[in-house]
């Protein structure tokens, strides 16, 4: 992890864990960038235990605002996606309505990755051999003549 990952994570939980209706915009990208540095650098940014910090952010999922409870949502879903089902185990308990949102989610984030996987990248499709000349443009086939058309 770079030098500045650990001191990033540990300004990014004591902001979450401030008041958050006085600083939401500010703990929804905390969240979102808390999620990106699990999604890089895996659970071990999780400080000072991975257990500790998903339980505070997972009390974000029932957060009044919008952009913090979708922030909080997209960074179980990161978790999720690296450590799999031992998430329910680091996040604890949740209400009902907080873990149907999050069982949604993950739901919702299986499925576009199995969409993205499924469409051809561009790798994948069909590629078109580079003209030797840099400066040529891609010759069109010749037209077949047609045996019937009349000279």
């Amino acid at each position: 992890m770079e030098k500045d990952g650990g001191s990033r994570v540990q300004y990014c939980m004591r902001i979450i864990q401030t008041n958050v209706y006085l600083v939401s915009s500010l703990s929804s990208e905390c969240l979102e960038e808390l999620g990106c540095l699990i999604e890089g650098y895996g659970m071990n940014v999780c400080q000072p235990t991975p257990a500790k910090s998903l339980k505070e952010i997972a009390v974000h999922i029932g957060d009044r605002d919008t952009s913090v409870r979708n922030a909080a949502l997209n960074t179980v879903v990161a978790v999720y996606n690296v450590s799999g089902d031992q998430v329910y185990k680091l996040i604890g308990n949740l209400s009902e309505k907080d873990m149907s949102m999050l069982e949604e989610r993950i739901k919702r984030s299986a499925k576009k990755a199995a969409a993205a996987s499924a469409k051809p990248s561009a790798a994948e499709r069909t590629q078109r051999e580079p003209p030797a000349n840099p400066n040529a443009t891609f010759r069109r086939k010749p037209a077949q003549e047609d045996p019937n058309k009349l000279k």
